[in-house]
């Protein structure tokens, strides 16, 4: 089971990020805040989980990163209505 906070999603002991707008630009071409290097942080300790996960474990956290992305992005259409 997963539930999301803002721009992440937690499963079971692993805290997954989901996109984050602007985050790759501010690391490649400005000053990073100590916000937006916490997020790299995170996107890199993801990247290490999905590394050393089996190949299960991987489609299931993608899959419901997916699920997620695809809930929040519909939220934020509904709320610019």
């Amino acid at each position: 089971m997963s539930k999301r906070f803002g721009n992440w999603v937690k499963f079971d002991e692993m805290v997954w990020p989901l996109d984050m707008p602007g985050l790759e630009w501010a690391l490649r071409y400005d000053t990073p805040t100590k916000q937006e290097l916490l997020a790299a942080a995170s996107v890199l300790a993801a990247y290490k989980a999905a590394i050393y996960s089996t190949q299960k474990k991987r489609n299931f956290v993608f899959k419901e990163l997916q699920k997620h992305s695809v809930e929040r992005e519909k939220g934020l259409k509904n709320d610019e209505n």
